[in-house]
């Protein structure tokens, strides 16, 4: 199957958002549900706060809260019917100065869902006055109020995430907000997996207070009572794990043999890193490449497996073994033994150890098995923007040098001639970065069985593309793109 360039998975992409296909999929929350029929509305409003943005610029002068909330609710959209109030009877004593503490938004924050206002705000009125405050929902309204009355339950289901959350955990880093990334669990997490790890992430990043929990429920689901603010939390670090599960990276790469001369000519060139400084181990090619053209043209030697790797999986996608064989020592069945037996040193026992080693006469040859080769072993890192690719890359070789022929035996019991693999075993790591699409250049440091692959090295030649299944979900269900002139009379 053609691979489409990315502009082309765009423009498909805005196609089907254009006739519906994804209707209300970028702003839902998909997997969250209410606890109780009662907590519908609830819930609607939780969206309501996620989903409405306003304007942060008018807010970045210092107010009292209280007209904090009344400026905020004149840029809600008409006809939401939700206000904003501080639940006095909630806060007691403490409501007079809560509605009168100064707040503003930071400067230059541009616009702002209304919860990450919202919290913004309530967070400067906590750190003043040292009261803690949330906000809360109701069937019509956004309020202010203490965490313990602000926290309503929610479920969220999260087995699609659980068989890969293990590998999932050490690319957050890249993909969470700095303020975020201290609150990640340590590395045991990762080597959990599962339920466990999503759990102990999840309760890590909330930090739940009193009044709050967070349970997993039959490895299936999520239940959480927390506040407003920390669903909201909660579904976009799943949003996040989705997203980063929704990613891998196919190589597409070959292997070929060159004569020695072409490799000379192309590739030693491109390796060159100057007088003095070690060779370049892999060097990034353009698509329109000369050398990239020709070889194009040959049949490669060998093809890697179509197989899409996830951030922070190491896996073979390419492997080359070769078998070879080599004349080993004989071992024969013993003669028959004395009376004396195998615990004794009587006749039997000498003749057991005499024959045990040495070729009988007019025995055939006694060959065995050898195995080289070669694996190329691939980690990827996918760019947060998802243009770049960064790969690690390990050459594990296991190469046959000379088959030592080796006089065994002695002058008593004779001798005959067997071999003995020289075997050596390496390892080569390196790493690049790319950007989507981009091939590159890699000789492979192992040499094939026999004199061919002595005078004609390996390289390999790969195009690691990014592979985003929502977009290319999007390409599989979209209508084909009109041909221009396509059904017109000629």
């Amino acid at each position: 199957m053609a691979i489409l360039p990315r502009w082309a998975v765009l423009l498909l992409t805005l196609t089907a958002l254009a006739t519906g296909l994804w209707a209300g999929a970028a702003r839902a929350n998909p997997g969250r549900r209410p606890v109780r029929e009662a907590d519908e509305k609830l819930a609607r409003v939780q969206q309501f706060l996620e989903k409405t943005e306003i304007d942060s610029k008018p807010f970045q002068k210092e107010m009292p809260l209280a007209r904090f909330l009344q400026a905020l609710e004149k840029q809600l959209p008409k006809g939401g019917k939700i206000v904003l109030r501080v639940q006095e009877d909630a806060l007691g004593k403490q409501a007079a100065k809560v509605t009168g503490a100064p707040v503003r938004l930071p400067a230059a924050s541009g616009r702002m869902t209304l919860i990450s206002a919202l919290d913004a705000a309530l967070r400067q009125v906590t750190k003043g006055l040292g009261t803690e405050l949330a906000v809360g929902v109701g069937p019509d309204r956004v309020v202010v109020t203490t965490p313990e009355r602000a926290a309503y339950p929610a479920v969220y289901e999260v087995s699609d995430l659980l068989p890969d959350v293990g590998w999932i955990l050490p690319t957050l880093k890249e993909a969470l907000p700095a303020a975020v990334l201290g609150r990640l669990p340590g590395r045991e997490a990762s080597t959990e997996g599962g339920g466990a790890a999503l759990l102990r992430l999840v309760f890590s990043v909330l930090q739940p207070r009193s009044g709050e929990a967070v349970q997993l429920r039959n490895d299936r689901a999520l239940f959480a009572r927390v506040t407003p603010a920390r669903h909201a939390e909660l579904a976009n670090l799943l949003l996040t794990l989705r997203r980063q599960a929704d990613i891998a990276v196919v190589m597409d790469a070959r292997v070929y043999e060159v004569d020695r001369a072409f490799y000379a000519k192309h590739f030693a060139p491109l390796l060159a890193a100057g007088k003095g400084a070690p060779e370049r181990p892999l060097v990034s090619l353009s698509g329109d490449d000369e050398v990239l053209e020709k070889l194009e043209k040959e049949k490669p030697l060998l093809r890697g497996l179509e197989i899409k790797v996830r951030q922070g999986q190491q896996i073979a996608f390419l492997a080359l073994r070769e078998a070879f064989r080599y004349r080993e020592r004989h071992r024969a069945l013993p003669g028959k033994m004395d009376e004396q037996g195998p615990g004794g040193l009587g006749g039997g026992f000498r003749a057991l150890l005499e024959n045990s080693d040495r070729q009988q006469p007019g025995a055939p040859p006694k060959f065995g098995t050898g195995l080289a080769g070669v694996s190329l072993l691939v980690r990827v890192e996918v760019a947060p923007d998802r243009r770049f690719v960064r790969l690690q890359i390990t050459q594990k070789i296991e190469q046959l040098v000379e088959l030592r022929k080796i006089k065994y035996g002695d002058a008593e019991l004779g001798y005959e001639e067997i071999e003995e693999p020289s075997m050596t075993k390496s390892s080569v790591t390196t790493s690049i970065k790319l950007p989507d699409g981009q091939p590159f250049f890699m000789p492979v440091v192992y040499r094939p069985l026999g004199a061919r692959g002595q005078d004609r090295p390996l390289v390999l030649v790969a195009r690691p593309r990014i592979y985003i299944e929502a977009e290319e979900e999007q390409v599989r269900n979209a209508q084909p793109l009109p041909v221009p002139g396509a059904g017109k009379n000629k």
